[in-house]
């Protein structure tokens, strides 16, 4: 009968263990950085958006109440320029760059939607010139050119609503895909604490087959030895030098084993320490022993 090496070793099931808990730590910190990266992204798309709204809104108010006679409203810095301001704002969420709001990363979903909003910004600050230019005539408050305004002013805040909702589906699609990854980590960590447990129950199974086959060859062997009787000698005694300055000496226990073989006496077991040597022999040979002994290393005579 022979023993398998089919049990798993120890080092193996540590070595897989922190495999597992690697790819697990990995992909946390994979997660976390997903979802910061789409807080900082899509707040920044949000926050332009809102801006863009905000600047066009302010534009158009100003240049209603510059029209209705209020000196204190200079129409290019006040309205052109926030004009202008939105549609930078939106050019460089077109093509992601760095803004007074930060690096503003393209929405390809909203690419053809802020094409138009751009276009419509840009009629809107045609309007604006033409307007002013007959603010006398047909661009007064109530005439065409305020109807075509109105017009393009209203166009200009429903794209930007309809960027808003696509800018809130981005989110939901990158929120999916995080939620994906931590579904991922969830399986992954259930199939490791699984296939652990698994591990170490197929390990102590192994283990405990064997030891009974073990236990089978022990029994087989020893029926082999065809052993009847154990034999004992009480018969004997044992003899020790002791002494502190064997730890420095060399040769002690060849000079006693000699002393004993001059005197015909066989060494059945030896035993050594730092500071003794034992043996043991005969207990008729336990006088002429210690006598040699003590002649071999002058006992006897005083220190």
């Amino acid at each position: 009968m022979q023993l398998s090496s089919r049990s798993i070793s120890l080092r193996s099931l540590i070595t897989g263990i922190t495999v597992i808990g690697g790819i697990s730590i990995a992909l946390v910190i994979y997660s976390q950085y997903l979802t910061q990266q789409d807080l900082e992204r899509n707040t920044r798309r949000v926050q332009l958006n809102q801006y863009v709204q905000q600047e066009i809104a302010t534009a158009h108010l100003w240049f209603e109440e510059a029209l209705g006679g209020d000196t204190y409203i200079d129409v290019e810095r006040d309205v052109r320029d926030r004009i202008r301001t939105a549609k930078e704002l939106i050019d460089a969420a077109i093509n992601g760059r760095m803004t007074s709001l930060g690096q503003i990363v393209a929405l390809p979903a909203s690419r053809a939607t802020m094409i138009s909003l751009q276009f419509k910004i840009v009629e809107l600050d045609r309007l604006v010139v033409d307007r002013w230019a007959m603010r006398d005539s047909t661009g007064v408050i109530g005439g065409e050119l305020d109807q075509h305004f109105d017009s393009v002013f209203h166009d200009i805040l429903d794209l930007s609503r309809e960027v808003g909702l696509q800018i809130e589906a981005g989110i939901m699609a990158d929120q999916k895909k995080i939620l994906t990854v931590n579904v991922l980590i969830i399986v992954i960590l259930l199939i490791s604490f699984c296939l652990i447990a698994w591990l170490v129950t197929n390990n102590r199974r192994e283990l405990e087959r064997r030891a009974e086959v073990l236990e089978i060859m022990v029994v087989e062997r020893t029926k082999a030895l065809a052993a009847r009787e154990v034999l004992g000698d009480e018969k004997i005694v044992k003899i020790s030098l002791v002494g502190v300055g064997m730890r420095s000496h060399a040769g002690i226990a060849s000079r006693m084993f000699e002393a004993l073989a001059r005197e015909g006496i066989n060494i059945r077991m030896i035993s050594t320490s730092e500071i003794k040597i034992s043996v043991v022999i005969d207990e008729k040979y336990l006088e002429l022993g210690v006598r040699a002994l003590h002649d071999a290393f002058d006992l006897a005579s005083p220190a």
